[in-house]
């Protein structure tokens, strides 16, 4: 169950305190009672688990498409963050895909019980998301709940699918379902409250609950 795992912190650490370590990220994880676990190194995403310790869960990739515009792409805040790759289409980065599907329309709900499962979220505009799928037809398709967007889309020249979701709703969306950490997700969208005041029934069925900031608060000492 989702409930079983912990909370995961990622803190940003000031480098003069890295000795070891070139990138000023690390993981922490705390319990729900809020003992802090030691920091971990950055590398790889895992959670810990209370009945079963540490499960490692594989790295959300996400394919942007080169016509977004880095600075209007609402999951770019999300690039520091090691638990998200991000591959520039049509390229492909190293990681492989074995035991990963691909977000989109028309195939079963994501449940908890994809949680240990990869995930590949394909950005670009509806212009391009045929050619973008056909890229990934290999992997199965997994889809979302009847989730309601924030974001105010206007087209002149496409029309997007009835409910089409923002990149980084569908992400937090998709991460919910899963049963995976979603602090921090939506701390830099602009219609994030409205996002979620729409979406009450369905963070409630999942058991979702978001804290603005919880993902850069704590201190802990790397040496303890």
């Amino acid at each position: 169950m989702a409930g079983d795992f912990v909370q995961r912190i990622l803190i940003p650490l000031p480098k003069d305190r890295i000795s070891c370590h070139t990138d000023p990220f690390f993981f922490a994880f705390r319990s729900a009672c809020g003992t802090p676990y030691p920091v971990q190194p950055l590398g790889r995403f895992s959670v810990e688990c209370q009945n079963t310790g540490t499960m490692s869960l594989p790295p959300t990739i996400i394919v942007v498409h080169p016509s977004e515009k880095r600075s209007k792409c609402s999951v770019e805040p999300l690039r520091t963050r090691p638990e998200f790759i991000f591959w520039n289409y049509p390229r492909r980065g190293t990681e492989s895909l074995q035991g990963y599907v691909r977000l989109g329309i028309g195939g079963p709900e994501l449940t908890p019980a994809d949680q240990a499962t990869g995930l590949v979220l394909l950005d670009g505009s509806w212009r391009w998301a045929a050619k973008m799928e056909q890229s990934y037809e290999d992997l199965p398709v997994r889809s979302l709940a009847p989730w309601v967007t924030a974001y105010p889309r206007v087209s002149k020249v496409f029309q997007d699918p009835s409910g089409g979701l923002a990149t980084i709703e569908a992400l937090f969306a998709a991460h919910a379902q899963m049963g995976r950490p979603v602090e921090g997700l939506l701390d830099d969208y602009r219609w994030r409250d409205q996002f979620l005041d729409a979406n009450r029934e369905l963070l409630t069925r999942f058991g979702t609950r978001y804290s603005v900031g919880d993902t850069l608060r704590g201190r802990f000492d790397r040496s303890e």
